[in-house]
C-alpha cells in the first residue's frame, strides 16, 4: 500500500462495528436463505452471529455447511446452546457475544435484504437523532417466499419517539426489522429466560433511554408460516391448543413486566411511581387472564369464554379472538 493510501485510511472516519445476530431453531428449511441474506450485507466492518438453540433438525448441520463454504469479508461466528434456553435465555446468550456499537436482530426463517445494515446505520444512527432503537419496513412472504406486500403503507414518512413511560404507548414497533444500540444490553440486567419476545423488552428499554426511529424503506422479508413464533394465534388450532398458546402468551407478557421493573429500577434507582403503578396493573390483569386460561384448558370453549367476560380486566383483544373463533353466535357482542 502506498504511503498516499495509509494517509487516506487515517483521515478517513472509522466506521463503528455491527453485530447482526441471526437466531436459529428448528428451521432447516429457511436458515440458508437467512444466511445467505445476512452474509450478503453491503456493510464494513460486520460480524455475523449465527446461533442455533438446540434445533432436533438439520437447521445447524446445514449452518456448518454454510460456514466451511463462506471466504466473503465478513467476520462470522457460529454458537449452538447445548439446551434449549428460550427466545429470552438465547437472546441473552447471544447479545453477549456481540461486539458492535450496533446490534441487528435477524431471525432464521426471515431475509435481510443486502443493504439493510447499510441503510440503517447511515438513516437512522448517524443522523440528527440518537435513538436507541430503529426498524425499518418488512415485507411480508408466504412459505415458499412468494411476496405478498408490506407490513406499513409506503406513504408512511419517517418518524422518531423520544425518551418517554414505556407503556403510554408509541410506535407499532416490527421486531423482525429491530436494530438498537448495544447500550440496551449493557446498562440492563440480563434477559429473563422465559421471555418469548425479546423485542418487546428492548423497544421498552429504547423509550426509557433515547427513543425509537422508524426508516420507511422496506429491508427485511418476513416469512409467515405455522411455525414462526408470531404466528402461533395466526393459524387454526384445536381448542385445547389455542388454548394452551393463549396461556404461553400471557405468561410471557407477565415475565415481560417482571423484566420492565428491574430495567426501570436501573434507570430510576428511587423509583418512578408512574410506570411502577401501569406495571403494577398490567400484571394484574395478566395474572387473571392466566387464572381464566389455566381453567379453560380443561373445560369447554364456551365456559372459559364466559370466565373471560367475567374477569373484565383481561385483555379485550383475547376476549374477541375467543369470540370470533369459537362461538360464532355471540359474534354480535364483537364490538360492544
Amino acid at each position: 500500500m502506498s504511503e498516499d493510501n495509509r494517509q487516506l485510511n487515517r483521515t478517513r472516519p472509522q466506521r463503528p462495528l455491527v453485530s447482526l445476530a441471526l437466531f436459529a431453531y428448528n428451521q432447516e428449511k429457511f436458515i440458508r436463505e437467512a444466511m445467505v441474506g445476512a452474509l450478503a450485507q453491503s456493510y464494513s466492518p460486520l460480524e455475523v452471529i449465527v446461533s442455533d438453540d438446540a434445533s432436533t433438525d438439520r437447521t445447524f448441520e446445514i449452518i456448518k455447511s454454510i460456514e466451511e463454504q463462506y471466504s466473503g469479508p465478513h467476520e462470522l461466528i457460529i454458537n449452538r446452546n447445548e439446551k434449549n434456553l428460550g427466545m429470552g435465555g438465547h437472546a441473552a446468550r447471544v447479545y453477549g457475544m456481540c461486539r458492535g456499537e450496533f446490534i441487528f436482530n435477524a431471525a432464521g426463517d426471515d431475509v435481510s435484504i443486502p443493504h439493510r445494515v447499510e441503510v440503517m446505520v447511515r438513516e437512522a444512527f448517524s443522523g440528527r437523532h440518537a435513538p436507541s432503537l430503529a426498524f425499518s419496513n418488512a415485507v411480508r412472504m408466504s412459505e415458499s417466499g412468494v411476496e405478498q406486500g408490506p407490513f406499513l403503507p409506503p406513504t408512511m414518512p419517517r418518524q422518531y419517539t423520544g425518551q418517554r413511560n414505556p407503556l403510554a404507548g408509541g410506535m407499532d414497533v416490527l421486531g423482525c426489522a429491530v436494530a438498537f444500540r448495544s447500550e440496551l444490553v449493557a446498562r440492563f440486567p440480563l434477559m429473563r429466560a422465559g421471555i418469548r419476545a425479546e423485542d418487546i423488552v428492548l423497544i421498552r428499554r429504547a423509550y426509557l433511554l433515547g427513543g425509537v426511529c422508524y426508516i420507511p424503506e422496506v429491508l427485511v422479508k418476513y416469512r409467515c408460516h405455522r411455525g414462526g413464533i408470531s404466528q402461533t394465534l395466526a393459524f387454526r388450532h384445536s381448542h385445547e391448543e389455542f388454548l394452551k398458546r393463549s396461556l404461553e402468551w400471557s405468561r410471557d407478557r407477565s415475565f415481560r413486566y417482571e423484566q420492565l421493573r428491574a430495567d426501570v429500577r436501573c434507570m430510576y434507582p428511587d423509583g418512578n411511581s408512574s410506570i411502577e403503578k401501569a406495571i403494577e396493573r398490567g400484571e394484574q390483569t395478566e395474572h387473571r387472564a392466566i387464572s381464566v386460561l389455566s381453567g379453560g384448558i380443561a373445560k369447554s370453549a364456551q365456559a372459559a369464554i364466559a370466565e373471560a367476560l367475567v374477569a373484565k380486566d383481561m385483555r379485550l383483544h383475547l376476549v374477541k379472538v375467543f369470540l370470533k373463533r369459537w362461538v360464532p353466535l355471540l359474534g354480535r357482542f364483537e364490538d360492544r
